[in-house]
């Protein structure tokens, strides 16, 4: 059951609209509609309000009249947790969803969309991966949660689905027209254009060919334009506090990566925050420098509508909109991707203009001489690397002792299975059992090497593609994303013990490998190894409970073998899920007709 949300009334939303803080007063925005626009994978400084000269007239429009945070900070440079400490206020580590696939945020966690509706807002979502979909737990607090995606595909038993932007942004058009008008609304619109691979439509496909990156930028920007013009044309710009964000950023060949989940530099940390308040007010333009994050958008968008905040790690930043300041602290992030690869995560604090990295060899900077993260001063200023690494270590320590607001999913989901992308289970947490593997910095041309291949595959150039991931192989025997991927291509390619072979060996050195469980469930299925699928479809399930597409392929199994009864279980299970995998509708009405049910 939910808690009471009026009993988390906090003293500063009570007083907000009475409290007189420094030059100016709390802004007073209760009943506003709030438009909450999250621009996946979108670097700051890739937007001319961060000093790119590119074509984002409407994120400039927003910062021209209202206020832009210029040091607003990611706590993980990937997009399901990202998004989960956006909409709970709490760092990963405490909501427990750590990645991207296999998490789900428990319902006892309590969402900036769940204190809206409680309020009496109309709450409506429209999101443009399944990253996002409903099976995460996002979709808590939301009348209406737009997770319907039509090129939805199916392969190693996980979909890979993006929306492009144009979708989103006529079905995000398309909820406001048909909204009740009754109530002030809340709606979240996510792109995700700016992700790999990039490929900007029409016209920004041909001009932006040798910036590809950059194309997308530029066509996400012109979709969240024509969602801020329909505001103003229908009248309601005036009456919507309108927050811009990202949930992370894009390394473009920093530090040798060019996505994204390797490190934490502030090329994938670093992103757009952007608020324009509703109305006649006197922060049209202001820019605020004081350092902020992602955790502190749910405390300060519940303050400025004036309504009760729950007790989140975030701070509220209504103070600085105030002229006030908040007081010192320090901010938090992490990466746990690269365990994927059995490589070591990484964490970083952030205090002022100084950023510790902790990993096998650590890193020490001072990002106002030195923005690009290029000149590590570990060894030149010692102790304060060690006060820094302390305040880390017990901020891990305090994170570990606590129980997050998806452990409860995670037991449902099983401890050992951090994520579809094979975590092992207690590693990510332990910044000292991080030291026994390799420093993601020394592989990451392998990393490189491996997302290389992966491309090849998208391609269809099977041959190069297999050259690739034996080659990261040679160096690096024991990667399991490369024995992974290398069995999944040769079951594609109709090479039955080949494929076996890599992914038992991927199962070997990462035995919570979901993907690799799915991959060999699905393979051997296809070859008619019914009771060889079963038990690695069961165990997913073990692990994962809200898994669809194993049930999907239990219910196959069931129907193969005449159990028609708990075919349609299962199937139906796997429906209330996902409709939208492939085939599922039409197992499902054929298992109906022959059961007699229609």
């Amino acid at each position: 059951m939910k808690r009471n949300l009026l009993s988390f009334l906090s003293p500063a939303a009570a007083l907000v609209a009475g409290l007189s803080c420094g030059a100016q007063t709390a802004p007073r925005l209760a009943g506003s509609n709030l438009l909450l626009i999250s621009v996946d994978t979108l670097r700051a400084d890739h937007t001319s309000p961060y000093g790119k000269e590119i074509e984002t007239p409407a994120l400039q429009r927003l910062a021209d009249e209202g206020v832009l945070f210029e040091q607003a900070l990611s706590p993980v440079p990937m997009t399901q947790p990202a998004h989960t400490s956006l909409f709970t206020g709490h760092y990963p580590a405490r909501h427990g969803v750590r990645d991207n696939v296999a998490y789900a945020l428990s319902d006892q966690a309590l969402t900036l969309a769940e204190c809206l509706r409680q309020a009496g807002y109309q709450t409506a979502a429209v999101v443009a991966a399944s990253v996002l979909a409903r099976r995460t737990g996002l979709d808590q607090g939301f009348e209406s949660y737009d997770d319907e995606f039509s090129a939805a595909q199916l392969s190693t038993g996980l979909p890979v689905v993006e929306r492009g932007g144009e979708e989103v942004r006529d079905r995000a058009l398309a909820w406001l027209d048909g909204r009740d008008r009754a109530r002030p609304f809340a709606l979240f619109v996510h792109f995700y254009d700016p992700h790999v691979p990039y490929s900007a439509p029409g016209d920004l496909g041909q001009r932006y060919a040798d910036r590809p990156y950059e194309g997308e930028v530029v066509h996400t920007d012109r979709c969240v334009g024509a969602l801020v013009e329909r505001l103003e044309r229908d009248g309601l710009l005036e009456k919507t506090l309108v927050v811009y964000l990202s949930d992370h950023g894009e390394s473009l060949g920093e530090h040798g990566e060019q996505a994204h989940g390797l490190f934490l530099y502030e090329a994938v940390t670093r992103v757009p925050l952007v608020l324009r308040l509703p109305g006649p007010h006197p922060l049209r333009g202001l820019r605020i420098a004081t350092l902020v994050s992602l955790v502190d958008v749910m405390p300060t968008l519940l303050e400025l509508l004036e309504l009760p905040t729950p007790p989140v790690e975030g701070t509220s930043l209504v103070p600085l909109l105030t002229g006030s300041e908040l007081p010192e602290r320090s901010l938090w992030a992490e990466t746990l991707y690269p365990l994927f690869y059995r490589w070591s995560p990484s964490f970083s604090i952030r205090r002022g203009t100084h950023k510790y990295i902790h990993s096998p060899r650590a890193e020490l900077y001072e990002l106002a001489s030195d923005p690009r993260e290029e000149h590590n001063l570990l060894l030149a200023q010692p102790e304060l690397a060690a006060g820094m690494e302390a305040a880390l270590e017990a901020q891990l320590g305090r994170w570990a002792g606590q129980r997050s607001t998806a452990e409860e999913a995670a037991s449902l989901e099983s401890i050992q299975a951090l994520s579809a992308l094979g975590y092992a289970a207690g590693a990510a947490v332990d910044p000292q059992a991080a030291g026994s593997l390799p420093d993601a910095k020394d592989r990451v041309e392998v990393y490189e090497e491996l997302a290389s291949a992966m491309a090849l595959v998208r391609e269809r150039r099977w041959r190069e593609a297999r050259k690739r991931f034996e080659s990261v192989l040679e160096k690096d025997p024991d990667n399991p994303a490369a024995h992974l991927n290398l069995g999944d291509l040769l079951a594609q390619r109709g090479e039955f013990q080949g494929a076996v072979q890599h992914l038992q060996a991927c199962l070997a050195v990462s035995p919570d490998n979901r993907m690799a469980q799915a991959t060999l469930g699905i393979l051997y299925f296809s070859w008619g190894r019914l009771d060889e699928a079963q038990p690695l479809f069961e165990g997913i399930l073990a692990a994962s409970p809200r898994s669809p597409e194993p049930m999907f392929f239990l219910g196959q199994l069931c129907e193969r073998r005449g159990q028609l009864a708990s075919a349609l279980e299962w199937y139906e299970k796997a429906h209330a899920l996902m409709p939208g995998i492939p085939g599922l509708e039409q197992r499902l009405g054929e298992v109906r007709r022959k059961l007699g049910g229609g």
